[in-house]
């Protein structure tokens, strides 16, 4: 009987220690990550294991911050006491604090007619535009706020004389600042994604959004380099060539008026960008949006074999607000430029101040709160040139 009672003790125990096991591994799979790129997309915690220091500095660039959820923590650093922009027809934008969420509140006459919760916001440095979902539509909001001004103005090209909240977002502005945004997860591999399946309608599932250009938006899918880190198991741009590497940058700086053919979500690196849209036929191109075009203009990229975006940018780390750095690769090439006194005298070591000035966007205008003057976005030119107007660079 003792022998029977020990047994049923060690099977007991057994047991308990099988469904113990059992539940961990169950909750582990519950856990598990799910990229809704595509079953061969490992996320950005499994880089960080490996690449700490890259992720550290990459978390705080333009790029990765691209776009984000609306968080409460800043309304101290938008609000302000009263309106944040009052339209010609008398109504004015209000921010308000709710329980979860900021909201803009639009007011007539002292009362609240309106609201619409703050839920992602496009861009980190210069200018912050803001969208609410509303089912599967994001819809932009019709104030921005412009960090430089610190003061808040219409969203480009919306009207000064009422507000208006019915335009949504296209799936093409998501293509370029977010590194995914469907219609719904997808839950096979993402080599199975294209236009038909994916890209049919402008419908846009909030979950399936992956905010900001993350690692796999520009190396590729990671899954398989995370279980074997092996040479050719992910991109790296040393191995492409200078136009699969300009192509990687361009399919997103070379504007948005090509006709065109392939989701730019479907781009891998060392794909070539005229297999995604044909380019417009307009070569005069604005400072906003096609770096790439502007670049291929210049003598200097034209006489370069080598010459490519990242000869001037580190896509993991920008550089300081300050023209210093740029001037210094530069003065790589140029080591004794040939100038005038006066220019030596005026603007000593400040290359893209004359030669890369800032210009006034075509695309992008807007109008600051109290102002009747539109303004124009200003971006400093890719078009590496002579700029005899530019006598007082910026």
């Amino acid at each position: 009987m003792q022998i029977v009672s020990s047994y049923r003790k060690f099977i007991s125990k057994a047991l308990l220690v099988f469904s113990i096991a059992s539940f961990l591994s169950c909750s582990e799979k519950a856990s598990e990550y799910f990229d809704p790129r595509g079953t061969d997309y490992a996320g950005p915690n499994e880089c960080t294991s490996c690449h700490k220091q890259i992720h550290d500095d990459f978390i705080h660039t333009g790029h990765f911050n691209s776009t984000a959820d609306v968080r409460l923590s800043e309304f101290e650093k938008f609000h302000k006491n009263g309106a944040l922009f009052t339209f010609g027809s008398g109504e004015s934008i209000a921010l308000a604090q709710a329980d979860s969420t900021l909201d803009l509140e639009v007011m007539q006459h002292g009362k609240m007619i309106q609201s619409y919760a703050l839920d992602m916001v496009f861009g980190f440095r210069h200018a912050q535009t803001f969208g609410s979902w509303n089912k599967k539509k994001l819809y932009e909001m019709p104030v921005s706020y412009y960090i430089g001004e610190k003061q808040w103005g219409t969203s480009p090209g919306y009207p000064s004389d009422k507000p208006f909240f019915e335009r949504s977002i296209p799936k093409d502005c998501f293509a370029c600042h977010t590194s995914n945004a469907a219609e719904r997860p997808l839950t096979t591999r993402s080599d199975q994604r294209n236009m038909v399946n994916m890209e049919m309608t402008d419908d846009i599932d909030p979950k399936t959004v992956v905010h900001g250009i993350d690692c796999e938006r520009c190396h590729g899918p990671g899954k398989s380099h995370a279980k074997s880190p092996v040479k050719g198991s992910i991109a790296c741009f040393s191995q492409l060539t200078r136009q699969q590497r300009l192509d990687a940058c361009a399919v997103c700086h070379s504007g948005n008026d090509g006709m065109k053919m392939k989701s730019r979500f479907e781009f891998r690196p060392g794909d070539a960008m005229s297999n995604f849209y044909s380019p417009s036929p307009n070569t005069e191109y604005d400072v906003h949006g096609n770096q790439y075009g502007l670049l291929t203009q210049s003598n200097c990229f034209q006489k370069s074999r080598t010459m490519d975006c990242m000869t001037c940018h580190n896509p993991h780390k920008d550089k300081p607000a300050n023209d210093k750095m740029y001037n210094q690769t530069c003065m790589g090439c140029h080591a004794a430029p040939k100038h005038s006194p006066e220019t030596i005298a005026s603007n000593p070591s400040n290359c893209i101040g004359c030669h890369m000035p800032a210009q006034q966007s075509r695309a992008v205008k807007y109008k600051l709160n109290g102002e009747t003057l539109t303004r124009s976005y200003q971006l400093r030119t890719h078009r590496i040139g002579l700029y005899p107007e530019s006598s007082n660079p910026k």
